[in-house]
């Protein structure tokens, strides 16, 4: 336990009602008050890009040349590993640096992360837009984003039109907005139940999973809808490049978790289905101005992006237990 839950309260609950009401525990978060100065004197932006189900073998160049292109200019962390195998609990993990059993506990509260604090106290502007909406799965609204004013959810009918509206949200946001103030800004991409129909012919086969039929359909199944979100993030990307914004901006792009094509010979497909490396395993790519792209192999995960950041980009100097488990990725 990081002890951010009153152990006192917690037990006096029975075990089936501590199982269901654990929001009743007191909230002791963080565990001493964040002490932060501006890391710099010209404050970063940060472009926060989550694609959902995104594995690390599918960003090449054929199927995703737009974060083939970003991952080139990155420093790309090819050991990472997401805090669940769903997507609510890797964003809570992304976000909080902790484990999903304080979950309901944050949600109950309707308590935002230290990092969302720390972007307000420092004069961001914040935004965030999603093509799966803020609510179930993630329960975001209620969780990282409570109180954040310009949350987009698209409403489009279909998965397609609700990731064009989400990428076509923040560009129009960017252009609009005036840049004398820095943001943060979350961008969340779909890709689960996509009509691939509506989007363009299948790409190469790549002679992945060439002796499992099922594999083979849905792997190509997936770099089709995935081919179609790698051009909107490009549209998001070449917004950043029109405002002027590329050289004051950190750029991230992620998975929220894995994707499996039954990999383990288990006839797992999908996701939150078990803890395989499959559907934990992401991709983390970061373009940090001003520092030369590099492939990192050491391990690191979700829980690591809160302290990098925090310490990083706004200047915070408390021990990482303070506010969660990870440590710097660096």
């Amino acid at each position: 336990s990081a002890g951010l839950v009153d152990p006192e309260r917690v037990r006096q609950a029975s075990l089936m009602r501590r199982a269901a009401q654990q929001e009743e525990g007191e909230l002791r978060y963080p565990l001493a008050p964040l002490r932060c100065s501006k890391a710099q004197s010209v404050p970063l932006n940060v472009l926060w890009i989550v694609i959902d189900g995104l594995r690390p073998d599918a960003v090449d160049t054929a199927s995703t040349p737009a974060l083939a292109a970003f991952r080139a200019e990155s420093l790309a962390f090819d050991e990472h590993w997401s805090a669940g195998n769903s997507s609510r609990m890797a964003a809570f993990g992304m976000f909080y640096g902790l484990p999903n059993n304080y979950f309901q506990a944050f949600y109950a509260a309707e308590r935002p992360p230290v990092l969302l604090d720390q972007f307000r106290a420092q004069g961001y502007e914040l935004m965030a837009a999603s093509a799966a909406g803020f609510g179930s799965p993630t329960q975001m609204d209620r969780t990282v984003l409570a109180g954040v004013p310009a949350l987009y959810s698209a409403p489009g009918p279909g998965r397609v039109d609700s990731n064009r509206q989400t990428a076509a949200a923040f560009v129009e946001w960017l252009g609009a907005r005036k840049p004398e103030q820095p943001f943060f800004s979350l961008v969340w991409f779909n890709h689960s139940d996509l009509d691939v129909g509506a989007i363009g012919p299948e790409p190469a086969p790549d002679g992945r999973y060439a002796g499992n039929p099922e594999a083979r359909t849905r792997w190509n199944h997936y770099r089709r809808g995935l081919r179609f979100i790698d051009a909107e993030i490009g549209r998001v990307l070449e917004a950043l490049d029109q405002k002027g914004e590329r050289e004051r901006t950190l750029a991230l792009v992620m998975g929220d978790h894995g994707f499996e094509f039954d990999d383990l010979g288990l006839g797992y497909y999908g996701h939150a289905s078990n803890y395989g490396q499959y559907q934990l395993r992401t991709p983390l790519m970061m373009r940090w101005p001003r520092i030369a792209p590099r492939v990192f192999t050491h391990r690191t995960s979700h829980f690591d992006l809160p302290t990098t950041l925090l310490q990083d980009v706004l200047g915070c100097t408390n021990p990482p237990a303070d506010y969660g488990m990870g440590r710097n990725l660096f």
